[in-house]
């Protein structure tokens, strides 16, 4: 579900869980908001209270998984014991299949180690959640609330749609991601990250990624590395301002692309792309595109064409296909052609 209140600008990114000291205590009586750790048939379940907010960690210790909750002590349930601290459970790993992570209404946080060898079924129930998945096949259900799945840990490049559908993560990890998260924290590797059709907050990270954030309104970020945003598939016209300001999309739609972006893809419609002060390329696709550089070394691209094109820099309506009405403004530097007989004039 959306949320009830207007996404930040920012995306909070959960690193490991910290470790606490070696002193063997017992666990305390469930509080409010305690969650419940324990094992049910095959499953690792850990079950959080109707009240309070938790922060919960799993990693793997030789032979048992130690889950973590640093906000409130767990409580220790079927099968497990306590940890060497009170903030620890301990349950043996053999003979596991699973997890399943149950989240309340509090703002929660849920990360599993991707050392673990098992698949996680993580939902963050009400409340701003972010939440983790491991190295396995994860369902990762953000609830009610602006949640926030995070894959800054991935050891590879990811791609994360938010269609609702187990194809999301590395390559074969088979994620599925919910079509009820609003946010999205890439790797620091080459990631695809697509959004919803309503509002999402969609981060690259380091990498060259490539970055569509759907019809909703949208706040795009990149980082290191070559990154992409793209409106490719729109039908209608859209404006890429690769300077940021909520100007970005279909008229209405005010997604703002923040300055870190080198390189933009249009739709089919008649598009108007910004460059920025970095070296940009920007693709127009179909329709009478109007593509201005910037302050970098810029180049317009028409390298996926197929029949000839013509560009001619500086001139208005002068450039793509035939009667196709490009514009390339005269701060572009480069054109990058197609497979066709170009023909490039400069300025």
């Amino acid at each position: 579900m959306r949320p009830s209140r207007p996404a930040g600008r920012h995306v909070l990114v959960v690193g490991a869980v910290a470790l606490a000291s070696t002193v063997l205590v017992v666990s305390p009586a469930r509080a409010e908001g305690n969650a419940v750790v324990g094992i049910d048939g095959t499953t690792l379940v850990v079950t959080a209270a109707a009240d309070g907010a938790n922060r919960i960690g799993m990693y793997p210790d030789g032979s048992t998984v130690v889950v973590v909750d640093s906000l409130l002590p767990p409580t220790v349930g079927a099968a497990c014991s306590p940890g060497v601290t009170p903030d620890r459970v301990v349950c043996p790993l053999v003979g596991l299949t699973s997890i399943t992570v149950s989240l309340g209404p509090g703002d929660d946080r849920a990360t599993a180690s991707r050392l673990i060898p098992l698949p996680a079924a993580i939902d963050g129930g009400a409340g701003d959640d972010l939440i983790e998945g491991g190295n396995r096949t994860d369902t990762l259900v953000g609830g009610d609330g602006t949640d926030t799945v995070s894959y800054s840990l991935s050891p590879a490049g990811v791609s994360v749609s938010l269609n609702g559908i187990a194809d999301d993560g590395r390559p074969g990890e088979s994620d599925l991601v919910s079509a009820d998260v609003e946010r999205v924290v890439g790797s620091t590797h080459d990631d695809v990250l697509t959004g919803s059709p309503g509002p999402n907050t969609l981060s690259g990270l380091a990498g060259d990624d490539r970055i569509n954030g759907g019809r909703g309104t949208d706040l795009l970020f990149a980082g290191e590395g070559t990154d992409t945003v793209s409106y490719q598939g729109r039908t209608g016209s859209v404006t890429v301002d690769l300077n940021g300001g909520a100007v970005s999309g279909e008229a209405g739609e005010d997604d703002t692309v923040f300055a870190q972006f080198e390189r933009a893809i249009g739709g089919a419609g008649d598009d108007v792309l910004l460059g920025n002060a970095l070296s940009n390329t920007l693709t127009g696709g179909p329709g009478a595109d109007t593509m201005t550089g910037g302050t970098g070394t810029d180049c317009v691209s028409y390298a996926e064409r197929r029949a000839p094109v013509t560009v001619t820099i500086g001139v208005d309506g002068a450039s793509g296909e035939a009667a196709e009405g490009d514009s390339v403004a005269d701060d572009v530097e480069c054109v990058h052609g197609g497979a066709g007989a170009d023909t490039v004039t400069g300025d």
